[in-house]
C-alpha cells in the first residue's frame, strides 16, 4: 500500500503546492489551530499533528479518528475518538 499524504497548503505564489506525508490510509479530515501553528490531520490510521510552518510532523494520535477543531486559544485539540466518543486535550509535545 502506498504512503498517502497528510494535505496540501497554496503558498502565496500561484500553483506553488506543498505535500505533506506522513499518513498510510487516505486522508479524511484537517484542521489548522487559530494561532497557525499546528495542523492536525486525519486518516484511517489516527489523526497526526505537524508544526507549522516547519511543516514537521509532531505527534501521532493513535485512536482517535478525525479532528474537529482546536480551541481558540490554540492550546487543546478537540477530536473524534475511534470509540465515537469526544476528546479534548493539550496536543503532545514533538515526540518524534
Amino acid at each position: 500500500m502506498g504512503r498517502g499524504f497528510a494535505g496540501k497548503q497554496r503558498a502565496a505564489t500561484p500553483g506553488a503546492i506543498r505535500t505533506l506525508r506522513g499518513h498510510h490510509r487516505g486522508l479524511v479530515a484537517l484542521a489548522f489551530s487559530p494561532d497557525g501553528q499546528l495542523l492536525a490531520s486525519a486518516a484511517q490510521d489516527g489523526v497526526k499533528l505537524w508544526q507549522f510552518p516547519k511543516r514537521r510532523e509532531q505527534a501521532m494520535l493513535v485512536g482517535s479518528a478525525q479532528p474537529i477543531g482546536f480551541t481558540g486559544d490554540s492550546k487543546k485539540l478537540i477530536t473524534l475518538a475511534a470509540d465515537e466518543r469526544i476528546k479534548c486535550g493539550t496536543p503532545p509535545a514533538a515526540n518524534l
